[in-house]
């Protein structure tokens, strides 16, 4: 009796969800998408809500196909549905993608958008994790600094105010999942690594 009360209140559940997805898709389909940065955050979108968003595991080959090409973009251009398309391609195909190291021409100069060292670098150990991860820093002299985490449904789940140049954050209390880890000095995003929590 509670087996099959279960069962109806699941599938009332889902057909409300398979609902709700159909019409933010239809409002994703109305977007006027024209930059590269939201191009991809449409097609990440559509690809989400035609999959987990209506409760299904399974992508098509073009759906993955897709979430890959986003995946290889350099976040600076493709912005940050790239890291969302590394997210949901992970939670559809058990397996991680990279996140590409890339350079911009800004300022002046070449920028590595991943990792600069000489502006202020981040690392986490241990990664993947089941329990608690450290992340440490380091800013550059005088940068004001926090760090941020961010899930695979771009959701901000933490923040840290960084009052030293150099120091450890224990990372703790994050259910199972993907997320983002950003060291953010002067207001720029320096470092984002990926953590997985098992």
């Amino acid at each position: 009796m509670l087996y099959d009360a279960n069962a109806s209140i699941e599938a009332s559940i889902l057909t409300d969800r398979i609902a709700t997805a159909n019409n933010l898709l239809s409002l994703n389909a109305a977007v006027n998408a024209v930059a590269i940065y939201e191009q991809n955050e449409k097609q990440v979108n559509d690809i989400f809500l035609n999959t987990l968003g209506k409760g299904n595991l399974d992508a098509t080959p073009a759906q993955l196909a897709s979430l890959e090409a986003i995946a290889a973009q350099c976040p600076a251009e493709g912005g940050l549905a790239v890291l969302t398309a590394i997210s949901l391609y992970g939670a559809l195909t058990n397996s991680n993608l990279p996140i590409e190291e890339c350079t911009t021409g800004m300022g002046g100069g070449q920028i590595n958008l991943l990792q600069r060292p000489e502006m202020g670098q981040l690392g986490l150990y241990p990664n993947p994790t089941d329990g608690i991860c450290t992340a440490s820093y380091q800013l550059g002299k005088g940068e004001l600094g926090k760090l941020t985490v961010i899930d695979s449904y771009r959701r901000l789940v933490a923040e840290y105010q960084l009052d030293s140049a150099a120091g450890s954050i224990k990372l703790n209390g994050l259910p199972a999942g993907i997320y983002f880890v950003q060291l953010i000095a002067n207001g720029r995003a320096m470092q984002t690594l990926k953590l997985i929590q098992q």
